[in-house]
């Protein structure tokens, strides 16, 4: 393995114990010693930062020595080796101590926690020196490590030691570790959280309810009543929080928020019936298929659905399949073309003739539902206290406190709907003569208040007014000698480094709180009026000491976004008679521009669809109700391996596709992803963990069944991955429905539909094979990225000239490949049909 410290420097090698001025940094072990008149303290405990199949990251501060500054005793650099672990047994467990030693207390913890691993004590020769690397000159940050190059699933043990500049052993410690496993893709099951299903009336009051095909005769000729509803209308419940099983939909994923739109979906239809001579009510149920106008939203944290609602009842799309819905680069999802039926009624039915279906070409825009905008203040330009003079004092032996509102801001800033908290951010700037002599920075909300914001009546969660602390001072820092700095500080939970990590007060950088700002204030109405408090505790001075210290700026960054998000839909002026109605059709989104390619159509409107050959760009303009409609010249698509209904999704890794159906049906559970290589232009096979019967490996319901029409989108935060137990950084793709071309219980219509054959089920496909295997990703991005968006370069020219948006230009063939790259290097991930 290779191991790189903050001095940069590493050795492809293990390195060896050399001796002379000129050992490069390397120690002779037969000269250093311990000074007799005290015991070496060491390093502090090593903590593992990052931990994958094949690299592990360390962090580690001065432990008990960092304070020693003779020149004996302050530690100058730390020597890091590696060895081989024994995977211990129950009689090592008793024994322990033969790898233990007296600068290694904390060891017996470090064993359990890396469940049975041992290590060899500091002496044993297995362990290879890898470098050394100088203590940092900033006694508040700790000393680091990266080791590559590791085995996978494999027990490690590392040894860091302390040295002085005289070559004085200090003291070492020993943290055991094991690698993870080889990553693979591996599909998971998403259980969804939901309210109980929406049933019937007269199935929840006793009411009988006959089907079409009910027939509950007994031999006796008896109705049987007792189980009448668990056959009849068991096939009729739905949920009113999730979608139904559906084909043709779209799947859309903006920034971890994922929305399903529209699809063909089964739906129960009921009439009731007066029976004589009883006078019984009777209901008579028949399912029919239909085109969903519904936008659902998923979010993946709590794995839950909500039908979103929209804004005004006269402004949505009508309900269709087979259209795209692509995520612009200012959050705007555009929705293109698709098939409806002949229909008025909101869900239009599926008709066992094409003559009953009409395809679409127009466009809407459905604005971010879950858009997120920030607001910021600083006390410099908007301090609330008139009477408090700036920049503040802050007053020794005391809490000195500064609040401040975003009132007055601009209207712009929030729209005028109920906005809440989703993340906070502080920054703070100030001066002080005793750092040391913090106790605490804190954060408070706005006090709480009940009633009502805009006829919303609401309990305010107990976070209003609650402090949060930023920065704690340990006891020894307390005491810690006094030095003039000035602070730059800043706070947000997205940072890596915890401000618990530095055993004193930083001079400047951005840290995670003490205290998480997002577990205490997510979700509280945003309120501009509503002031924020900043508290800054104190210690009393000694006789000796003149604290002084000033506020000289503080600033509040809030992430709000809508409490209850809603559709809110815009039809776009129609495109030209040029542009053909379609479904099945790519949509690429490059930056705020949508490349519409190919797809099924009609010539002149009739007959049988046909493949589309045709590319277009849509350039819509987020702050007006404008689009355009410019052709391109398309080139030839390359349709190897593309099947009827697959979906794929542009990632880091490439281009994904999934399901399609062949003449004989689905491709095969198991066989139905596949990888394409942008730029070489070839497909793969993506092999997945089954984890089914050994005999029968790929019939299991650990992975997806085989299916056509289905949805696909990415997903890649650490929150999602720690949800869902992902060991390593890889991104995830979800999928949702689908059409799985059952041949029983079902019949084909002109577009292949067929009954009782639509998936409702959620899965999550953690990438982890494909994203550590892909050649596509850094090396690729660094080689074609680049020089692709500098704007004087001569490939710049040819898009602009090509594709892009040099109207003057005589257009060249536009070519889809550099479509998929463009977007690709701007890492505007997104899912389409593979048309």
């Amino acid at each position: 393995g290779r191991i790189e410290g903050d001095n940069d420097r590493g050795s492809e090698e293990y390195g060896s114990v050399r001796d002379g001025a000129d050992s490069g940094g390397y120690l002779d072990f037969g000269r250093v010693y311990v000074p007799p008149e005290r015991e070496a303290m060491g390093p502090g405990a090593p903590e593992t930062t990052v931990l994958s199949h094949d690299r592990v990251s360390f962090s580690w501060n001065a432990g008990a020595d960092a304070l020693w500054t003779s020149q004996e005793t302050y530690i100058h650099e730390y020597v890091a080796s590696l060895a081989r672990g024994i995977v211990a047994t129950s009689e090592d467990d008793n024994n322990n101590n033969n790898y233990n030693n007296n600068n290694n207390n904390d060891y017996n913890n470090y064993k359990t926690n890396d469940k049975g691993t041992a290590c060899p004590d500091e002496h044993d020769a297995s362990y290879r020196i890898h470098d050394t690397i100088p203590r940092n000159i900033d006694v508040t940050r700790n000393s680091t490590a990266t080791i590559r190059g590791l085995d996978a699933n494999t027990s490690y043990c590392f040894l860091v030691r302390a040295f002085s500049k005289a070559g004085i052993d200090l003291g070492n410690r020993i943290l055991p570790f094991r690698t993870r496993p080889e990553p693979v893709n591996e599909w998971m099951s998403v259980p969804i959280l939901e309210d109980e299903p929406n049933l019937p009336f007269e199935a929840k009051h006793g009411i009988r309810i006959n089907s079409d095909d009910d027939n509950n005769e007994n031999s006796n000729g008896n109705t049987n009543t007792d189980n009448a509803y668990e056959h009849d209308w068991s096939w009729c419940e739905h949920s009113a929080t999730r979608p139904t099983g559906r084909r043709g939909h779209s799947l859309t994923a903006i920034d971890n928020q994922v929305y399903v739109f529209g699809g063909v979906t089964l739906k129960c239809l009921c009439e009731t019936i007066d029976s004589s001579p009883t006078g019984t009510r009777e209901k008579r149920c028949s399912s029919r298929n239909v085109h969903s106008d519904e936008l659902f939203h998923f979010d993946p944290v709590t794995a839950t659905f909500n039908l979103l609602e929209t804004t005004h009842d006269d402004e949505r799309p009508k309900g269709r399949e087979q259209h795209s819905a692509t995520a612009l680069a200012n959050g705007n999802i555009l929705v293109v073309g698709g098939i409806t039926g002949t229909s008025s009624h909101d869900a239009p039915s599926i008709g066992d003739d094409q003559s009953q279906h009409r395809l679409l070409s127009d466009v809407w825009r459905l604005s971010h539902p879950h858009r997120v905008t920030t607001v910021e203040t600083r006390a410099t330009t908007h301090h609330d206290d008139s009477t408090t003079s700036w920049p503040l004092e802050l007053i020794p032996g005391q809490i000195t406190r500064h609040v401040l509102s975003f009132h007055g801001k601009d209207s712009n800033d929030v729209e005028k709907e109920r906005m809440c908290v989703q993340d906070v951010r502080v920054r703070i700037s100030m001066e002080h003569s005793c750092p040391s002599a913090m106790e605490y920075i804190a954060l408070a909300g706005p006090r709480t208040r009940s009633g009502s914001v805009d006829g919303f009546d609401f309990l305010p969660p107990q976070s209003y007014h609650y402090e949060v602390q930023l920065y704690v001072s340990s006891a020894d820092n307390l005491q810690s000698p006094c030095h003039p700095e000035t602070l730059n500080l800043s706070f947000s939970d997205h940072e890596p480094e915890s401000i618990l990590s530095r055993s004193r007060i930083p001079t400047h950088g951005d840290f995670r709180p003490a205290s998480g700002l997002a577990a205490r204030f997510r979700g509280i109405h945003f309120d501009d009026d509503e002031p924020w408090e900043l508290s800054i505790a104190q210690r009393s001075p000694t006789q000796s000491e003149n604290i002084t210290g000033t506020l000289l700026d503080w600033q509040l960054i809030l992430d709000v976004t809508p409490c209850e998000a809603k559709a809110k839909w815009k039809r776009l002026p129609s495109p030209p008679a040029s542009f053909a109605p379609r479904r099945l059709h790519s949509s690429v989104a490059v930056g705020d521009s949508l490349f519409v390619s190919g797809g099924f159509g009609r010539v002149n409107g009739s007959g049988a669809d046909r493949p589309l050959d045709d590319l277009w760009r849509l350039d819509s303009d987020s702050d007006s109700d404008f689009v355009s409609f410019i052709e391109l010249r398309a080139s030839p698509r390359d349709k190897t391996m593309t099947m009827y209904g697959q979906v794929a999704l542009l990632g880091p890794f490439g281009l994904l596709g999934y399901g399609g159906v062949r003449s004989r049906g689905p491709r095969s559970q198991g066989k139905d992803l596949w990888l394409w290589n942008i730029f070489e232009k070839e497909w793969m096979s993506v092999p997945v963990e089954h984890g089914g019967d050994a005999a029968a490996p790929l019939v299991n319901d650990k992975i997806p069944y085989g299916r056509y029409l289905s949805s696909i989108g990415l997903l890649d935060s650490d929150t999602l991955r720690q949800i869902y137990n992902i060991d390593g950084p890889w991104p995830m793709a979800m999928t949702f429905g689908g059409d799985g071309a059952f041949l029983h219980n079902g019949y084909n219509d002109d577009y292949g539909f067929m009954t009782n054959s639509l998936f409702d089920d959620v899965w999550i496909l953690s990438a982890g094979a494909i994203a550590t295997n892909s050649s596509v990703q850094n090396q690729r991005r660094r080689d074609h990225c680049h020089w692709r968006q500098l704007p004087t370069s001569t490939s710049f020219r040819i898009w602009n000239d090509t594709c892009g948006w040099n109207s003057a230009a005589t257009r060249g063939i536009c070519r889809w490949d550099e479509i998929l790259i463009r977007a690709w290097c701007l890492e505007q991930y997104q899912s389409f049909y593979l048309s």
